[in-house]
Formats: structure tokens, sequence, C-alpha cells
């Protein structure tokens, strides 16, 4: 099995990381990954590994169960960052960091999966022999002289044939097998069946070429490569190469910074009853032009986060990835105001729906759930009913990545972790 990282968690204090796995805080500081140079605690949730020091995985804040189930969650997050980016390279709306490569972790699922149902690329061919294989009659009547014996037959010293090789050989062949052994060799612990197939690797060489000229070499296949699984491989190879050309050999890091835009992604694609194009109903400003009263609008207004409707019910969600477990934790007044502005316009352009906010947390079973609502007030006991609440719901993170990851569909109320 593939060497098991060390679970850790995103926001862990960077004093800490530097106490406990040194040369994976060198490794992120080195190529600028997880803001440890500017804040005291990791941005980070994806796995890094330094070559020969093993490997940690930074999950999710609030995913961290028990060192029994944290291998689990570990995998579960790297199948997600998986298909997040996959989503990201479609560029379906979704925001990429500078520093972020979710799309590694898919190029390597894919991979995996290729080889898991293919095996090894194998280029079946055809080519001429003599005496041996298939006999071919019209090669061997065109261009062999044959001889009559006593008896009248007719005979050919020569038969021309034709032999099939499934050559293994190929420099596509040879590329795929020597990356698909880095990959068991580092990700099999989360990519599931693969393992069963590494066998098969043992018997392919590795390129003759440095790995820096794998990309080239593949490249230069390209043009020959008709079927549609030869040029996905090519491809994807390509693009793993070309992810991984940055770091030293054995040097791995594959996640993401701002977790946020995945807690977010996940919501919009997993809650049921989410509807789109909402942002381009609700209100916009305008400015008037002092000379003649004209109006000249804004052309972009405001952006949501989440719509769900429940029957005649709309819910807008602001996705927010905090601890949400003290004053210090929880979305400020910025985002608080923006909350009851949505809400507020949303009201303005429906007619038989009612309209309600929330902030959405995520949290686990043991995660702390101080707060039901945000609310304003001019005292803790004079609220102001004027203004709408903001509930607070707090959302199994466990529920959320299994649903994403498997492309399953949740109501919201079955995600909110009871208090």
């Amino acid at each position: 099995m593939g060497r098991a990282p060390e679970i850790l968690v995103d926001r862990i204090p960077v004093n800490y990381l530097q106490t406990v796995q040194p040369e994976i805080a060198a490794l992120l500081s080195a190529h600028g990954i997880g803001r440890t140079g500017e804040r005291e605690t990791v941005h980070f949730c994806g796995l890094a590994s330094a070559a020969g020091t093993g490997a940690a995985f930074f999950l999710p804040r609030h995913a961290q169960q028990n060192s029994v189930k944290d291998l689990r969650v570990a995998g579960l997050t790297m199948r997600a960052l998986a298909r997040f980016g996959r989503d990201v390279e479609s560029r379906k709306g979704v925001a990429r960091g500078p520093t972020d490569n979710a799309t590694l972790a898919a190029l390597i699922a894919d991979l995996a999966q290729d080889f898991r149902d293919n095996g090894i690329y194998s280029e079946r061919s055809r080519y001429p022999s003599r005496n041996s294989g298939k006999p071919d009659w019209k090669r061997t009547i065109s261009r062999e002289t044959p001889f009559q014996t006593s008896s009248g037959a007719v005979v050919f010293p020569e038969i021309r044939t034709s032999k099939t090789l499934d050559s293994q050989k190929n420099p596509l062949a040879l590329i795929q097998a020597a990356v698909l052994g880095e990959i068991v060799s580092m990700h099999a612990w989360w990519l599931e069946g693969v393992e069963a197939r590494s066998a098969e690797l043992r018997y392919f060489r590795k390129p003759a070429m440095p790995r820096f000229l794998w990309p080239a070499a593949l490249r230069s296949l390209l043009p020959g490569l008709f079927a549609s699984r030869p040029i996905f491989l090519a491809t994807a190879l390509i693009d793993y190469l070309e992810e991984t050309s940055g770091h030293a050999e054995g040097d791995f890091v594959c996640g993401v910074e701002d977790f946020s835009t995945v807690w977010e992604h996940m919501l919009r694609k997993v809650l049921r009853g989410v509807e789109d194009n909402w942002n381009a109903r609700l209100p916009k400003p305008g400015y008037v032009r002092d000379e003649d009263g004209a109006v000249e609008m804004s052309e972009r207004g405001m952006q949501t986060d989440i719509i769900v409707r429940n029957g005649n019910h709309l819910e807008i969600i602001d996705a927010k990835y905090y601890r949400a477990t003290g004053k210090g934790s929880v979305p400020g007044w910025p985002d608080i105001v923006k909350q009851l502005y949505y809400q507020m316009a949303l009201e303005k352009v429906v007619t038989d729906e009612t309209v309600s906010n929330c902030f959405a947390f995520p949290a686990g079973r043991k995660t702390p759930r101080p707060y039901s609502m945000a609310r304003i007030s001019t005292s803790p006991e004079n609220p102001l009913t004027d203004f709408p609440e903001i509930e607070c719901r707090y959302l199994d993170i466990i529920d959320v990545l299994e649903a994403y990851s498997s492309n399953r569909k949740i109501n919201l109320a079955d995600l909110s972790v009871v208090r």
C-alpha cells in the first residue's frame, strides 16, 4: 500500500508544524504555499510530502475524528479535491488560487482509474514474417517462386506470413508505467483498487531519457495517435508531469490554500433545491446624472453564494469556512450587512415566496455549536425586529465531503448537526 501520511489539520499554528514536521514546513515555505511566512496558522488543505521524510495530510477544519478514521477522511478529502479539480479545469465558475493545484488530484485519480480499468497501454500490431504465423497467400504468390514436385504438386519454399505483437515497449507505455509507479507509491492509500494491479508495473523498465524530457516525448507521439484512450493517456501524462515538474524528485504538494472556495462549491453542488440565475434578477445600483436625471446602472449587482428552494420558501446561504465557536471566529459586520441586504433585495423581486438567510459553517459531531442566529440589537436584551435574523447552521463536513465526492444530492436539513 502507498505510504500513509501523518494527519494534521488546516489552520494549525505554523510554529507547531515547524516542531512536529519541520521538513513539511520547509517544503511549504520553499514553494510559497500555506501562507506560512505571513500568517500564524497554516492555510492549506491537502497532501504534502518531503523527499525521504514521509508525508502529511492537512484535513479541513472540523473534519478530524480519531486516529482510526482520520486516514479514511483524508482519502475522502482527496477524492473531493479531485472532483473539485475537474470542476476547476472545466471552468464552471470556480476560482483557482495561484498556489492551488487540485487539478493535480484530478489527474492522479483519472490516471489511476484508467490503469485500474485497462492496465498499462498495449499497442497491438501485426508485422510481416516468414514461415511463422498466419499465412499471407497473396503476398506469397506475388513474391515467391514455387517449384513443382515429382507428383505435380506446387510447393513454395518460403511462406510469407504475419504475426501479432502485443507491444508494451512503446514510449507511451513506458512513461505511463513509470508515472503509475510514482502514483501507487505515494497515493494508493486513497485510490480505491489501484494497488491490485500494481504487480504489472514491475515488468516495465524505466524510460532511458530523463524525466524532464518525458513530456516532449509524449508530445511527439500525439500526431500519430487516433484512438481516444492513447490520446487521453498522452495528454493526462503530460499535464501530470508538468504539474509536478517544479518539485524535487520525491517532493509533492497537492491541495488548496483557501478551502473556503471548496466549501462553498461543495454546498452548491450537493444541496438539493439549489436555484441559479437569481443574481441576474436582484436589484443593481444606479447613478443619476445631474444634468439630465438619466440613470446609469452598474453592470454588476449583488452576488449571493447559494439560494435553496424548499417549496415556496427561499433560503439564502452564505457558506463560511469559519470555526464559529466563539466571538472571534464568526462572520463580522460586513458579512452580516451583506446577508441582510441580500434578503431585503430578494424579497423585492419575489411574489409568493418567503425568504430567510443563514451562515453555513462546517462542523463535526464534536464541534462546539454555540450560536443559533445572528441578529441586530441595541443591547443583548433589545433586538431590533425590523432587521431579519441570520440563522447559524452547522453542517456535517464529513457528510458534505461524501455527498460531493460521490456526486450525490442531500437536503439542507439532513446536513445540519444537531445541537
